[in-house]
């Protein structure tokens, strides 16, 4: 799977960086709402590297919560397993589909 380096939901448009680590609190991806963007890490804050798949499925996880948002639904209703299990799901489409 290729991560984009954007996207759009609804009339929201996100980019997607790439980033080293995320600390405070460490994390595999975080959404900036107000900045329209995504940040993913390579690495955990031992510096070591995440495996793709951890990626791709940080990836979901975080595209996810702006299409909940696009729906009308604050963060703070968000069901973080939900969303982490669907996301691995997506992720296991997009990795297997056959064209």
């Amino acid at each position: 799977m290729i991560i984009p380096k954007s996207f759009a939901v609804g009339p929201s448009r996100y980019e997607v960086r790439q980033v080293r680590a995320l600390d405070k609190p460490p994390a595999h991806g975080r959404l900036f709402v107000l900045e329209g963007r995504i940040d993913l890490a390579s690495h955990n804050i031992y510096d070591m590297l995440y495996r793709r798949s951890e990626r791709e499925i940080s990836f979901w996880h975080e595209a996810l919560h702006t299409c909940l948002l696009d729906m009308g639904k604050p963060l703070s209703k968000h069901d973080e397993d939900f969303i982490d299990e669907l996301a691995k799901r997506i992720t296991q489409v997009c990795n297997t589909a056959e064209v």
